[in-house]
């Protein structure tokens, strides 16, 4: 079975190869034009540069990714410094972007401050327009939970992670069809950050909250949620064994901040190794930003 797979998986990386060509010459284009007209083309490379940043972190190229939206972050910064109204969405996307590519390099610091700029825009847009921003800064709060854990600061990654549910349980509320499955993902992730506090009873209601989310959004579409569904109730199983009767206290210890190299978002700190000393059981994230 797995020899009729590689087929697939090749066409898969080649198809990614090819994606990443073409963007690299949009790119090229873009900078030339830029150079004569930057008022009129400037966006248009940054937009250009933050796909060629996902085409080379599909690629496992971190480092040059990370170099393509540092490059699309200076130029957004540039149009929003002159253009609030319209630039700072784009900044603080851009910024989240690269808060993220920081943190899966290891550079916890500077994920911490980039990020923390981002959720401060956000912040001040979603106040402006909740509507349209309030998804955006429950994003950038999430990744901001992540980067706070990832350097030991696990109060306020706690609060970070609160507020993202609140939002998210708001807009889950209005629109349940697009908003539900957030909701689920920021509960499982709430959860994480309650039992690192050693907060193990309201961890244990963060995440059969999300499993109770999880079971009918995978009834209805099986391939997308049956992973989400599968990981938050193993988590579940996790919390029930650190509040069994008899269990010792960090027998089922939750992942050390960074352990997971090449993780997704919000996975350093919440995804450990399949197998610790003494049997420990590995507790899953659901899909994040």
């Amino acid at each position: 079975m797995e020899l009729k797979k590689v087929p697939v998986d090749l066409a898969k990386v080649d198809r990614r190869e090819q994606a990443l060509q073409v963007t690299e010459e949009a790119v090229a284009i873009y900078r030339r034009l830029a150079a004569a007209k930057p008022t009129a083309f400037e966006p248009d490379l940054a937009n250009a540069l933050g796909n060629l940043s996902l085409g080379l972190a599909n690629l496992g190229r971190r480092e040059e990714a990370l170099q393509v939206t540092e490059e699309a972050v200076e130029i957004r910064r540039r149009l929003a410094a002159a253009n609030p109204a319209a630039f700072e969405p784009d900044l603080a996307r851009a910024l989240n972007n690269l808060g993220r590519g920081l943190s899966d390099l290891g550079r916890r610091e500077q994920a911490l401050k980039v990020t923390e700029e981002a959720v401060e825009i956000y912040r001040r847009l979603a106040t402006a327009n909740p509507a349209t921003f309030e998804p955006d800064l429950a994003r950038a709060l999430n990744n901001l939970g992540r980067s706070m854990t990832n350097l030991g600061r696990r109060e306020q990654a706690l609060q970070a992670a609160e507020e993202a549910v609140a939002i998210r349980r708001r807009l889950a509320t209005a629109d349940p069809a697009t908003f539900e499955p957030d909701l689920a993902s920021a509960l499982s992730n709430l959860g994480l950050r309650l039992s690192n506090m050693g907060r193990r009873e309201q961890a244990l209601q963060a995440t059969e909250e999300a499993v109770e989310i999880y079971r009918p959004l995978a009834a209805a579409n099986p391939s997308v949620f049956e992973p989400d569904l599968a990981s938050a109730l193993n988590n579940l199983g996790i919390r029930l064994s650190n509040l069994g009767p008899g269990n010792v206290a960090g027998s089922l210890p939750e992942q050390q901040p960074g352990a997971v190299a090449g993780s997704p978002p919000d996975a350093l700190a919440a995804s450990p190794p399949d197998q610790q000393p003494g049997g420990a059981k590995k507790e899953h994230r659901q899909r994040e930003e």
